[in-house]
Parts: C-alpha cells; sequence; structure tokens
C-alpha cells in the first residue's frame, strides 16, 4: 500500500521566528524508523513537505529515506491558513495531493506489522 508522511515547516517558523529550520535528533531517528519499516513492511513511502522541509532533510543526506521521493506540495497551503492555529493544516493539504488507497503516517508513528 502506498503511504506518505507529510511535514509542514510553517508552525515551527512562527514559533519560532528568524531561527532556521531543525528537528531533534531523537524526531529524526522516530522519522526514519517510521519511513522505512513502512517500506519494509507495507510499501512505498514519499515525504510531502515543503521547500524548507525538503532542503532541511536534503542537506542532512536523508532523501533516499522515502522511496517515494520528497515533494513540495505543502508551498502551496494558502498563507490565510494561520499555522498558530491550524498547525495540522499540513496533514489535510497533503492528504488531498494523494489518490486513495493510501496511508498517511505521522513522522512520528512506526507500524511494525504488514497491514496487508
Amino acid at each position: 500500500m502506498r503511504a506518505f508522511a507529510s511535514n509542514w515547516t510553517r508552525p515551527y517558523a512562527m514559533q519560532h521566528p528568524g531561527r532556521p529550520y531543525d528537528v531533534a535528533d531523537f524526531e529524526l531517528l522516530t522519522t526514519i524508523l517510521s519511513a522505512l519499516t513502512w517500506q519494509q513492511k507495507n510499501g512505498s513511502i514519499r515525504m510531502i513537505t515543503d521547500r524548507v522541509g525538503a532542503r532541511y532533510y536534503r542537506s542532512l543526506g536523508l532523501e533516499t529515506v522515502w522511496d517515494g521521493g520528497i515533494s513540495c506540495e505543502l508551498d502551496e497551503v494558502p498563507y490565510t491558513v494561520d499555522p498558530s492555529t491550524f498547525w495540522a493544516a499540513g496533514k489535510l493539504y497533503a492528504l488531498a495531493q494523494v489518490s486513495a488507497p493510501c496511508a498517511m503516517i505521522d513522522t512520528d508513528f512506526i507500524v511494525w506489522s504488514d497491514l496487508h
């Protein structure tokens, strides 16, 4: 089954104005483990993010973690969407980009079993 994870960085930018985007090491570890375990047990996965997120993952050499690639559809989330109120809006915009059937996997969610 195809899956995707999403990472909209605008909520981070609102909470940390002027700071470069950054993710804690333990969060990166769960993100990597989530994607790789999904591939091992269930199929392809991609990361849907924005340019900031894509640049960040690529700067760390993580572009191969998602066999379906990294794409920047979340650049299209309208600026009228308040990221401090609707911090999960990126997930909904990402979901609109993927045809069913699919699985939407949080970056800290690890699926240890075959769901087929």
